[in-house]
């Protein structure tokens, strides 16, 4: 799968390949080594975690930007991908379309979140509802707009009182 996700990226992507790796010791050796620019991890791998790999490399203060390509997702797995440091979280179910504006977006300083993970479940409390008053109006597409196209970028802090 690792070859064949490696030649879909050199081919249709333009990327080229530093390392492979089958497990989180060598994807952490490998990006120590190469010094990659951009790296797709498994969410699970043997032997160590793509988040401890992620925090390790953070440390290490290594200039990589990790995308996390997964089979499912929830929401604590996706926040505690973003916060340790993760650039990006596709599902495999996901479009080739959606995995390289992925890798462009992360590639390019952003940060990205697959369409079915949708930064509107992630941001706002479930069970939230955001009132849109004539003096929120036209501020509403902050929350909406965290969302668009499978995009994710720090916009400006909420209003006081949205949540």
């Amino acid at each position: 799968m690792r070859e064949a996700l490696a030649a879909f990226c050199i081919a249709q992507g333009g990327f080229q390949l530093a390392a492979l790796a089958s497990d989180g010791e060598e994807a952490l050796e490998a990006t120590r080594t190469h010094l990659p620019d951009l790296a797709i991890a498994n969410l699970d791998p043997p032997r160590l975690h793509t988040l401890e790999l992620i925090s390790k490399c953070l440390t290490a203060g290594l200039p990589t930007r990790f995308v996390i390509l997964a089979n499912r997702f929830d929401r604590k797995t996706v926040l505690e991908s973003l916060r340790s440091g993760a650039k990006g979280f596709v599902l495999r179910s996901g479009s080739a379309q959606t995995f390289f504006e992925a890798l462009d977006q992360v590639r390019t300083g952003g940060v990205y979140l697959a369409p079915q993970v949708g930064a509107n479940r992630l941001f706002v409390t479930p069970g939230t509802r955001v009132h849109a008053g004539p003096d929120r109006a036209s501020q509403q597409p902050r929350v909406s707009g965290l969302h668009h196209a499978g995009r994710w970028r720090a916009r400006k802090r909420l209003p006081h009182g949205w949540s």
